[in-house]
């Protein structure tokens, strides 16, 4: 039977952890420093690594590279329905003007986030999006609704900047996707866009029966 081929990377894995053993049998442990050490150590064995790099974005002349921002996102479409152990993620964003397009890369954490201000990481994932300048399609009512609507939303948007700036910062009462909320906005603005007028009063009714300051 042939020997299992084990990698050199391996093999000087478990040198070190070997080595470690042998230098500090006999150390007493009672510090977070010790702690960590017999973590390392109880991990002894042989292993096998795995290696994966993937070129994604491509800095050279003509491209714009910003600066990594870090924010507080509720859970993506994609699993809003379907997950119930996380509740926000935690993202650090970066977007890079290319050629043609820009990209986006997201480096995901999901958290549980607890009342009491608890914070619990579930996992981390990794996110790409490549865009590209479309050819041969109408954008036209796409323009056309944005030229319609935009004084409205630009209130909306007013409205969500005076109370995100007011700390604690803000709870909505409606359920996970926010429906409650969503569709009475995009039916003013549906108003809009077909030119009948909507008040501010009719703004701030909406906000008022769905957003309110978060307890401090």
């Amino acid at each position: 039977m042939k020997a299992p081929i084990v990698s050199r990377a391996a093999r000087l894995a478990n040198a070190f952890l070997l080595c470690a053993t042998g230098a500090n049998a006999n150390a007493q442990t009672s510090s977070p420093v010790d702690a960590d050490r017999k973590a390392i150590l109880a991990m002894q064995g042989e292993y096998t690594v795995d290696f994966a790099f993937d070129e994604i974005v491509l800095i050279k002349p003509g491209c714009e590279r910003a600066s990594a921002q870090r924010t507080w996102r509720p859970l993506p479409r994609r699993e809003y329905t379907r997950r119930s152990d996380y509740n926000a993620l935690d993202v650090v964003n970066r977007h890079t003007i290319v050629p043609g397009g820009w990209t986006h890369e997201q480096f995901n954490t999901k958290v549980l986030r607890g009342a009491d201000g608890s914070r619990s990481e579930i996992a981390r994932e990794f996110g790409f999006n490549d865009y590209r300048k479309a050819e041969g399609i109408d954008f036209k009512p796409a323009y056309d609704y944005w030229s319609a609507t935009k004084d409205y939303w630009m209130k909306v948007r007013v409205r969500w900047t005076q109370r995100l700036a007011q700390a604690p910062g803000v709870r909505l009462n409606t359920k996970i996707d926010g429906m409650g909320m969503i569709m009475p906005l995009f039916t003013q603005a549906d108003e809009v866009q077909s030119g009948k007028p909507v008040a501010d009063a009719d703004i701030d009714k909406v906000f008022a029966e769905w957003v309110e300051a978060a307890p401090r």
